[in-house]
């Protein structure tokens, strides 16, 4: 196989024996001159030959979560336009890449860890880029279950509750209510919901979604009652400060 080395030094010899000819019937400013010319013509289509004959080289650049909401994007960087293959698991449906940055989508995919998966571009010369590797990655279908164990405890304004999840994920709070735990491990975790004054609510709910943005069914707390106000007493009769009697009585009022 000719390498691009090969013709750029034999194109060079021939280019000295060319210029060593000319110059030897010429004055020394003409052929200085002439000399010149040719040596930026020569620069030129060296470049040239070196743009047919060199292969893309690709690289990787910043780019989205790969799977975010289960659709796996990836970012990377071609020298030269052509078009793109796909080897492993993957396949995109991005056929011609551009000279620059590119960010293409996988497409069919299923459930699943992928870490074999590599691009190569291949340009109008038939020139083959290096195989870019692309970073792992999980595909993730299924959405988190979440349930709650045992019975929740109200203290205060407060219901403190024991949930399970079957991933970790990101908890949200819909509803009259709040929460101090906004990110949860796969398994059991002790969650403290608050809510803003007395009364009786009944539109508190959680979900939780996953790395891959699928979002479980919400979990509702059901009816939660807060009374976390304490009762106010008045005295309405004191007992008499003299008394004749061994049974005294005395009155008050209650709030509650």
């Amino acid at each position: 196989m000719v390498t691009s080395h090969y013709i750029i030094r034999h194109f060079s010899a021939i280019l000295i024996a060319f210029l060593c000819t000319s110059c030897g019937s010429e004055t020394n400013k003409e052929s200085l001159s002439k000399a010149s010319k040719i040596a930026k013509a020569a620069i030129q289509v060296v470049t040239s030959i070196r743009e047919v004959i060199s292969p893309p080289t690709l690289s990787l650049i910043e780019s989205p979560a790969l799977n975010a909401n289960n659709l796996v994007s990836f970012g990377f960087r071609s020298s030269k336009a052509g078009t793109i293959s796909y080897s492993g698991n993957c396949f995109g449906s991005t056929k011609n890449a551009i000279k620059g940055d590119h960010h293409i989508l996988f497409v069919t995919m299923v459930e699943g860890t992928y870490d074999d998966c590599a691009i190569q571009v291949t340009d109008s010369d038939g020139n083959t880029s290096e195989p870019l590797q692309v970073p792992s990655f999980k595909v993730d279908f299924t959405s988190p279950e979440l349930t709650k164990v045992g019975d929740k405890r109200i203290v205060g304004r407060n219901v403190k509750v024991e949930i399970k999840t079957s991933e970790s994920g990101k908890l949200t709070y819909y509803g009259n209510c709040s929460g101090d735990l906004q990110h949860m491990k796969q398994g059991k975790s002790d969650v403290t919901i608050s809510f803003p004054s007395d009364g009786q609510y009944s539109d508190c709910e959680l979900n939780l979604s996953d790395a891959s943005g699928n979002i479980s069914e919400p979990l509702s707390l059901g009816t939660v009652r807060i009374d976390a106000t304490p009762p106010v007493l008045a005295e309405i009769k004191p007992v008499p400060e003299k008394i004749q009697t061994d049974r005294p009585s005395y009155s008050f009022k209650t709030s509650k």
